[in-house]
């Protein structure tokens, strides 16, 4: 990563000539490769995204899901050659991914976020990886205005990865839900994984990752230079619920980042519905259909009920008794 160059902010706002890779002869030796992007929400420099796929990828055909896409942002897509805009609106994520990926016909593809861009030989230096890898991404230039290396520990990298199409109709028709938000890079690993496929992480490509304001309903968190985020308690209810869910229904509780997510999304959701009992029966089908992550969040109490404590002492004791109630009835069934 460190021989390439980072640039100014302005480089996400300059207009400049468009270039369609796909139709340049002296780029044909690198593959054609297909764009999917589910997407519910844009920010205001997505025609400029679009615009560095065609400029760094030969697009051979860009998807996209669309779950609530403005007019204006739909308009903008189809400004681009090759591109469908499929209707996903009511669809949950997951299904949204299995839609497309099996809608690819070519031998490679993209799985984009509509927040990012490609800065100039991407395509060079990751294309050549699909020779080792099944699914694979690249560092994060996490663009917040304020630009940083987003720091993903053990976890796979996220926001631009590449992924063989064979390898992954082997098991997409698995997955239909919205566990994957914001977690598709460690969802789709383990299941690569799980058909005898490899995964990577390249760690000298990164691409541009933007925070900024969206006009959304889903997510649409206020930035601030601290980079705290304040979300509704919506909001936090639905990342709570499908990262914990999705924690639990697609991984192996094998990494400690696992663990600790987990640990904190259970907390997160002790405190903020501790009286619904669709979550504990949804959590509690999960469990028992992954009873090692029962064990690992039980061995987990003493840690859970640390930050518990944090709460006001009345929901200490609510969400103290509701979290083991949960452990109890696990190992009641089993």
């Amino acid at each position: 990563m460190n021989d390439q160059k980072f640039y100014s902010f302005s480089e996400f706002f300059q207009d400049k000539e468009f270039i369609d890779l796909y139709m340049h002869e002296s780029h044909s030796s690198l593959p054609a490769i297909t764009i999917i992007i589910p997407a519910v929400h844009v920010n205001e420099l997505w025609s400029h995204n679009l615009a560095s796929f065609y400029r760094e990828c030969r697009v051979y055909e860009l998807l996209i899901g669309n779950a609530g896409l403005s007019d204006e942002a739909i308009v903008i897509a189809k400004q681009f050659p090759r591109v469908r805009v499929l209707n996903h609106i009511g669809l949950t994520l997951g299904y949204s991914i299995r839609l497309l990926i099996n809608e690819v016909s070519s031998e490679l593809f993209a799985y984009f976020h509509s927040d990012i861009y490609l800065p100039p030989g991407w395509s060079e230096q990751m294309l050549p990886f699909a020779n080792q890898y099944d699914w694979y991404g690249c560092r994060m230039m996490q663009t917040t205005f304020l630009m940083h290396v987003n720091n993903y520990g053990d976890r796979p990298y996220a926001g631009a990865q590449i992924g063989k199409t064979k390898t992954f109709k082997l098991f997409v028709d698995q997955i239909d839900d919205d566990y994957v938000w914001r977690q598709e890079d460690f969802v789709f690993a383990n299941k690569v994984l799980s058909v005898d496929g490899k995964v990577g992480s390249i760690d000298h490509v990164f691409h541009y990752h933007q925070l900024m304001p969206k006009q959304s309903d889903v997510w649409n968190p206020d930035l601030f230079v601290s980079y705290t985020v304040n979300l509704s308690r919506e909001q936090q209810l639905k990342v709570a619920k499908t990262q914990l869910f999705g924690l639990i229904k697609y991984t192996n509780h094998n990494s400690a980042w696992c663990v600790q997510e987990a640990i904190t999304y259970t907390v997160i959701l002790l405190r903020l519905e501790p009286f619904n009992t669709i979550n504990y029966s949804i959590l509690l089908s999960l469990l028992c259909s992954k009873p090692a992550w029962a064990y690992k969040l039980a061995l987990s109490i003493p840690k859970i009920i640390t930050e518990l404590l944090k709460s006001s002492l009345r929901y200490f004791k609510l969400c103290t008794f509701k979290f083991l109630k949960l452990m109890f009835n696990f190992f009641n069934k089993t």
